[in-house]
């Protein structure tokens, strides 16, 4: 696990010193049309998902895993094998859409799946090593796959996918804190630096509503739990 951070946060500085060294080259410029807008609501979205569906497959993982000894499979595990990637991949995602150009998405796809697939495969070795014939059902029951089945979305209550526990989202909201109060921050400066605060303000307007309609979901997902059992 402290290799795997290591490595992460070596690829992290890397690609922040890229960026700040050629910032016009990756940077989208600030304008207030329909497409910008629509690609800075869904990035803002996909952040704020993605910090739900962490903070869900993390707090989950914490209470039904028995200190490893215990296979998850119920929860996010069960819409997915690896919840916690598709929540940094969603996050990822968002921020590209919010600061970056439309072609840095490629990029950042490319990046992450050269980095995570290594990594699913190993931890799902070790797994299928641990857990033998258990694992071997739960594989058949939930294919390989990082972006859910859409359709199975849209048909059952997700609230039985993605609990949330107030417990869960305090130990995590440090980061998300962190993760969001930085996009602002530099989205904010890119439009006050194009055409001052009032400029801005447009902006903010879009940056509250999505954030309105975060605690609406957090509210909902946290209503969840007194009818979906936990499951290990």
């Amino acid at each position: 696990m402290k290799k795997r951070i290591r490595i992460n946060g070596i690829i992290i500085f890397i690609t922040v010193i890229v960026i700040l060294l050629f910032s016009n080259f990756f940077f989208d410029n600030p304008a207030f049309n329909f497409l910008k807008k629509i690609k800075e609501v869904f990035g803002l979205g996909f952040i704020l998902l993605g910090q739900l569906i962490r903070i869900s497959s993390r707090g989950y993982k914490s209470e039904n895993s028995k200190n490893g000894h215990a296979l998850i499979s119920g929860g996010p595990y069960k819409l997915v094998r690896h919840p916690m990637y598709l929540g940094i991949i969603l996050i990822g995602f968002g921020i590209v859409l919010v600061l970056f150009k439309w072609w840095v998405a490629a990029g950042f796809i490319l990046i992450f799946s050269l980095r995570y697939i290594t990594l699913i495969i190993k931890e799902e070795e070790k797994l299928s090593a641990s857990f033998f014939e258990e694992y071997k059902t739960y594989k058949k029951e939930v294919p390989r796959r990082i972006m859910p089945d859409i359709k199975e979305i849209f048909t059952t209550d997700i609230r039985q996918y993605f609990p949330l526990k107030k417990e869960w989202i305090g130990r995590e909201s440090s980061s998300v804190a962190a993760v969001l109060a930085g996009v602002i921050a530099v989205n904010a400066y890119q439009y006050i630096k194009k055409g001052g605060f009032f400029f801005y303000l447009g902006q903010a307007s879009v940056v509250l509503s999505v954030m309105i309609l975060f605690f609406i979901v957090i509210r909902y997902l946290e209503s969840g739990q007194k009818d979906v059992p936990a499951k290990s």
